[in-house]
Parts: structure tokens; sequence; C-alpha cells
């Protein structure tokens, strides 16, 4: 088992400080391994109870990498006296920036395939991210660099015959009770923003169903059964309030759409 990890090591007398990363095959927060600092790595030897250390992240080999880069470039380690480190995470070890041959990725994908964590790893994992959150620059910078780009992988044509093929003539069965529950609760209480709700309202501004579309529609809801409570609510008669401007009953909430579309 593989747990890559992020530490940090402190001088206890002075308070100077070493970060960094560990990600070999079979390696674990707990595996004894001190540093690959040449100053660091005797001072910890020769007074073991003088340093304190502890582990910031735990995550994939890759991963740990950029994040000990990260770290270092926020903290500014090359030029605070307080830090051993020497560089902001652009040194000689550093993952940042590096393009890797398609062979090496072919080499890491193959590494991952069929490789699964234990629950106890995948725990530790969930609570180092915990509180973790990214500083509004970084944010900022990800946004810019992510501009006019396409998140997430696009499927070829190929590809996207074989998913429909595979899942023509599948049948979801009836979900069980349990499940229903489940998704209700995680639903209750849910409110679209107010700035999603106003992309939604311009994105069907003007849209006309096909006449094909509303017999799809129409399709759906047959053989539903509704409840008594539901039926209840759709007998009862709906709240209409008219138009200031022409008098015309609306429902309270297409009122404004009304007034935008017929006297704007």
């Amino acid at each position: 088992m593989t747990l890559a990890y992020v530490y940090k090591w402190t001088e206890l007398a002075t308070g100077k400080w070493y970060v960094g990363a560990r990600g070999a095959r079979g390696c674990h927060p707990e595996d004894g391994y001190i540093c690959s600092s040449k100053v660091v790595k005797p001072l910890i030897q020769a007074n073991p109870s003088g340093w304190q250390r502890e582990i910031l992240f735990t995550s994939e080999p890759v991963e740990v990498f950029f994040i000990e880069a990260k770290l270092l470039d926020e903290l500014n380690a090359k030029d605070d006296p307080q830090s051993f480190n020497k560089h902001n995470g652009d040194g000689k070890w550093s993952m940042r920036g590096k393009q890797f041959s398609p062979e090496h990725r072919e080499k890491m994908g193959a590494w991952q395939v069929g490789r699964k964590f234990e629950k106890s790893s995948i725990d530790k994992r969930t609570e180092s991210r915990k509180g973790f959150r990214q500083s509004e620059e970084a944010r900022n910078k990800i946004g810019q660099s992510l501009k006019g780009q396409r998140i997430g992988i696009s499927p070829s044509e190929e590809q996207r015959k074989k998913i429909s093929a595979k899942l023509t003539g599948r049948v979801n069965g009836p979900l069980s009770a349990e499940h229903k529950a489940l998704l209700s609760q995680i639903k209750k209480g849910f409110r679209h923003t107010e700035e999603a709700i106003a992309k939604m309202k311009a994105a069907h501004q003007g849209k006309v169903l096909t006449e094909e579309h509303k017999a799809k529609i129409s399709a759906s809801g047959k053989g539903i059964k509704k409840s008594e409570e539901t039926k209840a609510r759709m007998r009862k008669p709906k709240v209409k309030t008219d138009c200031p401007q022409c008098g015309m009953p609306c429902a309270p909430h297409m009122l404004a759409r009304h007034i935008e579309a017929r006297h704007k």
C-alpha cells in the first residue's frame, strides 16, 4: 500500500522549519523516513527529541509534489530566514512544469489500473483535506489558466457509439423505498441561487418545444401514480395575481416574467 504525504519538520529550539514530500512506492506516513535534505537530516539524527514532525497532507504520489511546491511558493521558503528549504518548489526536485513523455504517462497509468485503497487509507486522505481551502489568489490563477478550455474528458465518436450501444434497451428498475427516502433527504431544503435561476431563465427564454419533444414529455408522465396528498394539492385552487399593467391574472412566480415579456 502506498500513501504519499507532505511533511514538515520544525526545530523546537529555533522554530526553523523544513517542508518535504515523499511519494516512493510503498511509502506511508509511519514508514520512518526522515527527509532528503543533506543539512536537515543529520541535525534530526543527532538530536531527534529537538525536532517535531507533522504530516500536512496525504494523497497520490504525483499530487503531493505539486502540493509541496505550492506550499513552498506560498511561504516564500527560499527567502524566509526561518526556512531550511532553499527553493520555492522550482528547484531540482520539483515536479512543477515537468512534461512527461507519452511512454511515461502510459507507465504511470498502468501502475494505477486496478489499484484499490483500503478504507483506512481513504479516511486518512479525506481527513487530511478537511478544512483545506485554496487562497483567493490561487483560485483566480486556476480560473484564468482554465479559461477557454473544455473541462473533463471528451469521449471520441467511437467511445460515444460504444456507450450508446451499451445503454440501448437498458431499463432501470423501480427505486426502493430506502433509495427514494435518501434522494428526498438530499434534496430537502435545496434552493438554486439567484444567479443560477437567472441563467436557467435566460437559457429557456423564447424556447419553443417541438411536437416530438412535447410528446416525449407527455409519455414520460404516463403511468405515474400520484399520492392522495399530491392530488389534493393539485385540486386546490391556484393563487393568481393580477398584472398591475394589463390586469391579466398570473401565477405569482410568473408575474415578473410576464411583465418582462409583455411590457418591456
